[in-house]
C-alpha cells in the first residue's frame, strides 16, 4: 500500500534524524511502528496490534521470538 500525506516539517526532520541515528529502522519500519502504537493506545482489540506493540516495547522482532 502506498500512502501520501503532508506532515509538519519539524516532525519530518525529527523522523529523518531518528532513522539516520538508528540503523535498525528505516522509513517503513518507523511508520509501521508509529501507526501500530497509535492503534494500540487508542483501543484496537486486534491481537496482532497488541503483539507488535509489545514487540516494539521489548525491542524484539518476530524473528527473535522463535
Amino acid at each position: 500500500m502506498n500512502m501520501e500525506t503532508e506532515i509538519p516539517e519539524i516532525l519530518l526532520n525529527k523522523m529523518k534524524d531518528f532513522i539516520e541515528s538508528s540503523p535498525e529502522y528505516d522509513q517503513h519500519s518507523f511508520i509501521t511502528s508509529a501507526v501500530n502504537n497509535f492503534l494500540y493506545k487508542n483501543g484496537s482489540e486486534d491481537r496482532r496490534v497488541a503483539e507488535n506493540y509489545l514487540n516494539d516495547i521489548f525491542d524484539q522482532s518476530p524473528s527473535q521470538l522463535t
